[in-house]
């Protein structure tokens, strides 16, 4: 990485179609920043504090996300090529209409996260949670699901499940 940041605090920062490019922050403090139509190329965020974190229509490429806090963030309308999230804590994230196709979920939470519109196709969420998460079987075609969780969308569909067969 050619720039990095340690414990840099940009909570309530504002920017408009910033790039970047090569870039590590570690510990840093994005809380209710608004960073509209940014281009991140190369970045690793590393136990960051994004709560209310706001990127609308960002676009994300080569992008690692690991324990961090995205709580209430939103990344509406966002592009994101081979991105990943490591133990994230992504609850009550804003991803409506996002291109999620080339996405990595691995023990994340995303519980009652907004995924409506999003496009899902290969995208594994079987370590996650994803509890009350808004999603369908539009979102979800080209996914992996775990069977519970399989289990549970189906119910929330209002389809009940039989588990014993009656002879």
């Amino acid at each position: 990485m050619e720039t990095s940041f340690q414990q840099a605090v940009l909570s309530n920062t504002e920017f408009e179609e910033m790039h970047l490019d090569d870039v590590r922050f570690n510990s840093c403090d994005f809380a209710t920043a608004v960073w509209y139509k940014t281009v991140w190329h190369r970045v690793e965020l590393v136990g960051c504090r994004m709560t209310g974190f706001m990127a609308g229509e960002a676009y994300l490429q080569d992008v690692l996300f690991k324990d961090c806090l995205l709580s209430l963030a939103q990344l509406r309308f966002s592009t994101m090529k081979s991105v990943r999230f490591e133990h994230c804590d992504l609850s009550e994230v804003d991803l409506l209409e996002a291109d999620l196709s080339d996405v990595s979920f691995v023990d994340c939470n995303l519980r009652q996260a907004e995924l409506t519109g999003t496009r899902l196709a290969g995208v594994d969420l079987s370590t996650c949670i994803i509890d009350g998460a808004r999603l369908g079987a539009k979102e979800l075609r080209g996914a992996t699901l775990n069977l519970p969780q399989a289990l549970a969308l189906v119910e929330s569909m209002g389809i009940t499940i039989q588990t014993n067969s009656a002879s």
